[in-house]
């Protein structure tokens, strides 16, 4: 059993011997729980040893997609070690599976609220502040660095789409100033990158009439407006991505709960006749 404060050899001879039990399977997990395993390996992840650290959130990231054990995760506050790591120098594996992780814990509401009140938003928004150059490359021009960076990006992404099912958590993504990022964002060369981005910017954009006094939403969509990105998400509607288009067309869609200004920005882009394009298109 992995014991706090051993020295490193012992507790990576022990996270290797735990990685090779049946640690996806409901009675292994509930009995790991009962024996506050997590507990250790939340300690073992604010440790200084890379390597334990690497293991440890290896076995936390694959467990983390049952529920019973996001619940535990959430109870342990395990969100405040995950977010750490994402401000980690160059070490893009163990920030690829933190945020991940924070992806499967924010599918429940009270991970929503650990991760927003973390400062988690603001950390995730700034691992997707890429260089214009970066986002510009092809994918067989950049070196490792740069591609372990767009994929962090992209997975960064997700976590946030997930985070802005709540509007306490879009409202700080507006405040972080993610959508002074959109526009480099959208025109980056990257499919997987745009389709990520538009799934969020999808998610902002949707009303919620049953929340009295939403005003988040408007914000976003007059974001989109006032900052000439709502001509990219035109041109995507066409685009040959089904996916991108998609979501391109679910942010269309959601404008037209908003201001009448929509139908301007359409009639000035083209955007009617883009829309018929499209339907012809994917009919």
């Amino acid at each position: 059993m992995l014991k706090r404060n051993s020295d490193p050899t012992k507790t990576l001879a022990a996270l290797t011997k735990l990685k090779a039990e049946k640690i996806l399977e409901g009675p292994y997990q509930n009995m790991f729980i009962a024996l506050n395993g997590f507990k250790v390996l939340i300690n073992i992840l604010e440790c200084n040893n890379e390597e334990c650290k690497e293991n440890a959130l290896i076995i936390v990231h694959e467990m983390s997609q049952y529920y019973g054990i996001q619940c535990s995760l959430c109870t342990l506050d395990a969100v405040k070690p995950l977010i750490s790591i994402l401000l980690l120098k160059n070490n893009y594996k163990v920030k690829y599976l933190a945020s991940e992780t924070l992806q499967n814990i924010a599918k429940l509401r009270r991970g929503r609220k650990l991760i927003r009140l973390s400062g988690g938003i603001e950390t995730m928004v700034q691992m997707m502040n890429l260089s214009k150059h970066v986002l510009s490359m092809q994918v067989n021009s950049m070196d490792e660095s740069n591609w372990d960076a767009v994929c962090l990006m992209n997975c960064c992404s997700g976590t946030l789409s997930q985070l802005c099912r709540s509007l306490k958590c879009q409202e700080q993504l507006w405040e972080a100033g993610f959508v002074e990022l959109l526009s480099q964002l959208l025109n980056s060369k990257h499919g997987e990158t745009q389709v990520s981005i538009m799934s969020l910017v999808a998610e902002c954009c949707r009303s919620r009439p049953e929340v009295v006094g939403q005003k988040i939403d408007i914000y976003f969509r007059e974001g989109l407006m006032e900052r000439n990105i709502l001509q990219q998400v035109i041109r995507f509607l066409v685009n040959d991505s089904t996916q991108l288009a998609q979501r391109a067309a679910e942010t269309i869609l959601c404008m037209f709960d908003g201001s009448p200004a929509i139908y301007n920005v359409l009639l000035k882009h083209k955007g009617m006749a883009t829309l018929f394009k499209a339907v012809t298109k994917f009919k």
